[in-house]
């Protein structure tokens, strides 16, 4: 018997990509793994192969072992018998490019934290953190707080730093988001013991100067850093001095704090003009005397500067009295021009609509209020697309009815879709339901397209349906095609869920065997032209597209291009099915139900089964990296299957992070009279504790809008029902009476409720989903 050191080093990044797809199980195998997480339950009480609760220590105990034994960077001894000899084999920890930025930090702290907690020495902690540095720097993996480390060690080596001054320099450069916040509070401390006046002024710059000192000698900077370097440079120099130069690095540290400051100062004084406390001239010498206050602290921002040019045109003579204060009231606060623009045009507009003056005199209120701030200098985006709309006016281009209306779509661009979309719903809706023919719609969504057009308002959508305006006057598109692909257009956010369902209709009918594999296949590339030959797309569909160009060109086949298809066409559900198939084989695993060996040869296999497919996503591509570290052989399979399973732990983690403790998601803050459709409602299990809709059953006043918002990742509609009581109502259920049609995620829709009594409504897409409006 004889011993002999293998010892295996790691020096070429390990290519990362999808792995080999030589088996594939077909997709009828791949639906039963299972969705969501495993029919098991959690498997975070197993360590190992025993509970937690078993295991000596408990949880931390059983994690602080696998750390050191796969993560740490002292390389791990293990004998193994063999028959002829005892090899002592040493394994190098696996580096990887595509974590670097995570995963290096956080193997430093591993050594700083025990230095910190006095558990090693320094020199122990700095040889840690060498090591690790070498590990990366050997595979030849860069980025820039790997870099920043190399330097700290490099100034080491010099004799720049010593090992404390390197460890903590290591430590900030590792961390680099926490540098400003520990900047600032280490000069916070000083400057609030000046403020209470525990210190002197003079004190409190030197304690200011030791603290700057204290990261810029670690050769740790930052613009905030940088920034008070030049503060304290003034200091040095003689124009800052006691309380001012406290004052000007208090700012200057704090650059977040300038803007609210300096208005909050600047309102002072125009509040006390606004009530006839103070003349304009003395809010003018007020105002001038604040800014000052700032700029003579060399404190400055893009608020601080505009105003600066307002005082220059005050001293100018071209503002002056309330005039000038109003001026540079507006200027300071730019986040109110818009709303009191609108506001002020709106008066004058709703007179004209209201029929209370005419058209010619609501142009002389508009142009009035918009020289109202244009005579102030005051000036936006709004004002200046107005501005335009006023010279078509002025040129004779607008005028009367058309030209208020132009004004008032100008100053409110956020109505223009709505309005715009309403409209040709409006045609397009009597197509739907054959009170006009294709003909007559397509005329009418013209007269309404002109309707926008030749009040010179535009936008994104407008331009969208223009185009394919262009398309059917060429003749591309006709009669019902035409008007559909207006209706597809102009509401955008319909697209992806309309598509989805139609594919679904027949994938479910192939799920049920209704219909073959092949006639499957014709049906989705029947469902797919319907869309493509009308112009309309998307990512998704363009996804999909890419899948049936792989079925043609015979990559994809069968069942297997169905299953492709189903999953392109719903990426909301890949990482549930996928981590859902992985959860079964890792809780088989954690049981002792199969072994190390097997457990990898089923997950490649589910890995296959969706690479196979060309499905990918990011916890998928994380596995993949996990398994070609693997194929490498330089780890355990124990080790690959504990990282598996932390990488899909980490992702169940992150699906559930809006969930509450009790698996209800958290009731999100919304303004009133607004109920969220949360994330989780289209997978059946909301309707038990009631939380599809949230809240379920909102009380409003007659007169109220009530407002809905898609919080989940998939479409839902809201769609009244009669009050039948029906534990999943249907289609026959519905009444009429509101209807949101579909709503992608992040999408809002609103009814107004002028009636006393309660409503009952649900989602069309997923039926267990109900809600209750109760108005009185």
């Amino acid at each position: 018997m004889r011993k002999t050191s293998l010892v295996i080093f790691m020096a070429a990044i390990m290519i990362v990509g999808t792995i080999g797809t030589g088996f594939i199980p077909n997709a009828e195998a791949l639906k039963g793994k299972g969705v969501g997480t495993s029919q098991y339950g959690s498997s975070t009480d197993i360590c190992g192969l025993v509970l937690c609760s078993e295991y000596p220590g408990g949880k931390e105990a059983y994690k602080s072992s696998w750390t050191s034994m796969f993560k740490s960077s002292t390389p791990k001894t293990v004998e193994i018998e063999t028959t002829s000899t005892v090899m002592v084999e040493t394994k190098q920890v696996f580096v990887s490019a595509h974590n670097a930025d995570k995963e290096f930090p956080i193997k430093l702290d591993v050594f700083i934290h025990k230095f910190e907690l006095d558990k090693i020495s320094a020199d122990e902690a700095l040889e840690g953190i060498k090591e690790t540095y070498q590990q990366y720097a050997s595979a030849q993996i860069s980025n820039n707080i790997i870099d920043g480390v190399g330097e700290k060690i490099d100034l080491y080596n010099k004799g720049t730093l010593n090992v404390e001054e390197t460890i903590e320099s290591i430590h900030l450069t590792a961390e680099p988001q926490n540098v400003n916040p520990e900047y600032q509070g280490a000069l916070d401390e000083v400057i609030h013991m000046f403020e209470k006046d525990a210190i002197s002024a003079e004190e409190a710059i030197d304690g200011i100067k030791e603290t700057h000192a204290g990261f810029v000698d670690l050769y740790i900077t930052s613009d905030l850093i940088e920034a008070v370097d030049e503060t304290i440079t003034l200091i040095d120099s003689g124009k800052l001095s006691g309380a001012d130069a406290v004052e000007a690095v208090h700012l200057t540290a704090e650059p977040q704090n300038v803007n609210p400051e300096y208005q909050g100062a600047l309102d002072e004084v125009i509040h006390m003009f606004e009530k006839d406390a103070i003349s304009a001239e003395e809010a003018i010498d007020g105002i001038k005397e604040t800014h000052a206050g700032f700029v003579d602290l060399y404190i400055t921002s893009d608020l601080i500067e505009a105003v600066d040019e307002t005082i220059t045109l005050i001293d100018s003579g071209k503002l002056s009295g309330a005039d000038a204060v109003e001026a540079v009231h507006l200027t300071a606060e730019p986040q109110n021009v818009n709303p009191e623009y609108q506001g002020a045009l709106d008066e004058v507009i709703h007179m004209f609509e209201k029929d209370a003056i005419s058209a010619e005199e609501a142009i002389d209120g508009i142009k009035e209020t918009h020289a109202g701030f244009v005579d102030l200098y005051i000036t936006s985006d709004l004002i200046e697309a107005v501005d335009e709309t006023i010279t078509l006016i002025d040129s004779g281009k607008l005028s009367g009815a058309d030209a208020v209306e132009a004004v008032h779509l100008t100053a409110e661009p956020q109505n223009v879709n709505p309005e715009y979309q309403g409209a040709l719903d409006e045609v397009i809706h009597m197509f739907e339901k054959d009170a006009i023919s294709a003909e007559e719609a397509i005329d009418g969504i013209k007269e309404t397209h002109a309707g926008f057009v030749d009040l010179y308002i535009t936008s994104d959508l407008i331009e969208a349906v223009d185009e394919t305006i262009t398309l059917i006057d060429s003749g591309k598109l006709s009669g019902a095609d035409a008007v559909e692909a207006v209706h597809l257009t102009a509401e955008p956010q319909n697209v992806n869920p309309e598509y989805q369902g139609a594919l679904d209709e027949v994938i479910h009918m192939f799920e049920k065997d209704a219909i073959s594999a092949e006639e499957a296949i014709d049906g989705i590339k029947e469902t797919h032209a319907g869309f493509v030959d009308l112009y309309i797309t998307s990512d998704l569909i363009e996804a999909v597209d890419e899948t049936i160009t792989l079925i043609d060109s015979g990559k994809l086949s069968g069942a297997d291009a169905v299953e492709a298809v189903h999953l392109t066409a719903e990426p909301q559900n890949v990482n549930p099915e996928y981590m859902g198939a992985l959860d079964e084989v890792l809780h088989k695993y954690e049981s002792e139900g199969t072994s190390a060996d097997d457990a990898v040869t089923e997950i490649i296999e589910i890995h296959e089964g969706f690479t196979g497919l060309y499905i990918t996503s990011e916890v998928i591509e994380d596995v993949s990296i996990q398994l070609n570290i693997y194929d490498t052989g330089i780890v355990s399979v124990e080790h690959i299957v504990h990282e598996i399973h932390e990488v899909i732990e980490d992702a169940e983690l992150a699906a559930a992070a809006a969930m509450s403790d009790s698996g209800i998601p958290a009731m999100k803050e919304l303004p009133p009279n607004h109920v969220d459709i949360p994330t989780g409602s289209g997978v059946p299990g909301c309707e038990v504790e009631d939380w599809c809709y949230m809240p379920a059953n909102l009380h409003v006043h007659v007169g109220d809008t009530v407002t809905w918002v898609n919080s989940d990742n998939l479409p839902h509609t809201v769609t009244s029902v009669s009050p039948t009581g029906a534990e999943t109502p249907t289609p026959e259920d519905e009444d009429g009476l509101f209807d949101s049609g579909f709503m992608s995620g992040g999408d809002e829709w609103s009814y107004t409720f002028n009636v006393e009594g309660e409503y009952y409504y649900y989602c069309q897409l997923h039926p267990w989903m109900k809600g209750e409006i109760t108005v009185q």
